[in-house]
């Protein structure tokens, strides 16, 4: 194929088994790179720029789906996955009597787990247009998902998210700093550092903690505290203005 040019790549649209698509209507959204429309959980991305070869259409396609299928987990609790399959591939300079499009690739998807209680959802997750996943959201949310997963203890997931979003900041002050740089009030990331290092439990990341344990609305604050980090880590590597939009106290749940 001498001008080989990747003008379709087709995902299926893998989900929790919490979630339900079933009753959702098509979904369309357009970047200055793809055209995508999700339908009956077949996700089809037209290109607009041009790529030579499958794995750097993918590489731009998939930074998009990833932040998506976070944004998805983080905003609303609904976990998908976006699965490719195959692509469609022009030859932008046929010779007479070549087939001019073509297929490549294949791959089967699996579910999660057993069915459990479903949600039925009437649209499909919105199009991550404020978020990013940054390698900064990638390395905490990948933590987040080993503690949901019950491979991490919670002390020490949200300890080094906190980490993270403090040492983006600098050296120097970086608390302080963290906060003015994210839009997020200094209190949060006090109240996060003090519960993380001060209790836990068997599991607590300090020793001076291992006599205290969470109750039920620490640990529900603690995790709403990370996804709040992570949430906000993405909306900053979108648009680093986002920090003018403070998040405070009132957008977690309220501690006793």
């Amino acid at each position: 194929m001498p001008d080989p040019h990747i003008a379709r790549l087709y995902y299926r649209l893998d989900h929790g088994d919490t979630v339900d698509f079933t009753n959702a209507g098509p979904l369309e959204h357009e970047t200055d790179e793809f055209n995508v429309r999700i339908e009956s959980l077949k996700a089809v991305f037209e290109l607009k720029t041009h790529f030579a070869d499958v794995p750097s259409a993918r590489a731009a396609v998939e930074a998009f789906t990833r932040a998506w299928e976070i944004r998805a987990d983080l905003r609303s609790g609904r976990e998908i996955k976006f699965k490719y399959d195959h692509a469609d591939i022009i030859d932008r300079d046929p010779k007479p009597c070549d087939v001019t499009v073509f297929t490549e690739g294949f791959s089967r998807t699996r579910g999660f787990g057993k069915p459990m209680l479903k949600i039925e959802d009437s649209k499909y997750p919105d199009a991550p247009v404020d978020f990013v996943a940054s390698q900064d959201v990638e390395t905490m949310y990948s933590r987040y998902v080993r503690f949901r997963n019950g491979a991490e203890p919670l002390a020490s997931m949200a300890y080094f998210c906190l980490t993270v979003i403090e040492d983006s900041a600098g050296t120097k002050g970086k608390r302080q700093r963290a906060a003015s740089m994210y839009g997020i009030d200094e209190p949060i990331l006090k109240k996060l550092g003090d519960l993380v290092s001060t209790a836990g439990g068997a599991e607590a990341r300090k020793a001076e903690g291992k006599a205290v344990q969470y109750s039920a609305e620490q640990c529900n604050w603690i995790a709403a505290a990370v996804r709040l980090l992570i949430w906000r880590a993405g909306e900053a590597a979108r648009d680093p203005k986002v920090s003018q939009q403070r998040l405070t106290m009132k957008d977690l749940p309220t501690l006793p």
